[in-house]
């Protein structure tokens, strides 16, 4: 059986051939649960993800949401985030 530093030494080297990874969350109307969001942002943190970039707007807040985020960046995540996405308002 192997240590998690031998299996996160793995990851890393099958990270490292393949250059990057992309996941999307969001359907093709650009809508999805928050509670996707989440699985998406810890699905980066089981995966060894360095970065992770979130462009989308909500109108509400999510305590868990933002736990994900904390989370992410207590595993040395990079967690970029657009803000303003809601556009401008009409008017």
């Amino acid at each position: 059986m192997r240590t998690l530093d031998q299996k996160t030494s793995r990851r890393k080297e099958r990270r490292r051939k393949k250059g990057y990874g992309s996941i999307k969350v969001l359907d093709e109307n650009n809508r999805t649960p928050i509670s996707c969001i989440i699985r998406g942002i810890y699905w980066c943190v089981e995966n060894d993800i360095d970065v992770i970039n979130m462009s989308f707007g909500s109108s509400t807040e999510s305590r868990a949401l933002k736990k994900a985020v904390q989370d992410a960046d207590k595993a040395g995540i990079l967690v970029v985030a657009a803000a303003g996405n809601g556009g401008a308002e009409e008017g």
